[in-house]
This record gives structure tokens, C-alpha cells and sequence, in this order.
């Protein structure tokens, strides 16, 4: 099993380049998408909101062992007092049959 997190800002259109913010990943510089070796040198400023993503992946034998990922997002915001979940954090997952 693998787990990762990161989290990018959110601007007035949700998810965008012009957020006032960096984007922050727990994977190595070197093979984050971007490429970017600079990405975590980026401050981060109060009141600012990100989305912060979460994701698992393990495999699954019914499925011949394929790798399996499921991802899910919170939205969070920085400020004096910390970081927070702006509408609390997720505690279940909601199974669409």
C-alpha cells in the first residue's frame, strides 16, 4: 500500500495558476509533475486557501492485482490560527453503487 498527500492553492475559479500560493507535494522535487526543483521554496501567507488532496493505493486481488487508487480532497485554509479544514474534516467515505 502507498499513500500520498499534497495540496495546491485555490484562487477565485477554484484550482488555478494565479492562487496566491505554492503548490506543496510529499513527493521528491525531481519527479513531482512539474519538474520543479524550486517548489517548496515558495512561502506560504496567511489567509490563503489550498485543497488539500489525500490518496491511497493498494492492490486488488479480484481485480488480478491491479493497482487501485482513491483520492479525496479537503479544503483547508491558513491563517493565524493554523491551518484548518474551512467545513471541518472528512471522517467517512460515501460508497456509489
Amino acid at each position: 500500500m502507498a499513500s500520498g498527500i499534497g495540496m495546491n492553492p485555490l484562487g477565485l475559479t477554484r484550482r488555478t495558476r494565479l492562487a496566491a500560493g505554492p503548490p506543496i507535494d510529499a513527493r521528491a522535487p525531481e519527479i513531482a509533475p512539474e519538474g520543479s526543483r524550486r517548489r517548496g521554496e515558495y512561502p506560504l501567507h496567511l489567509n490563503t486557501m489550498y485543497s488539500i488532496e489525500f490518496s491511497t493505493t493498494t492492490k486488488v486481488p479480484e481485480w488480478d492485482n491491479q493497482d487501485v487508487r482513491i483520492g479525496y480532497e479537503d479544503d483547508a485554509i491558513f491563517s493565524t490560527e493554523g491551518c484548518k479544514f474551512v467545513d471541518g474534516r472528512q471522517k467517512t467515505l460515501l460508497l456509489i453503487k
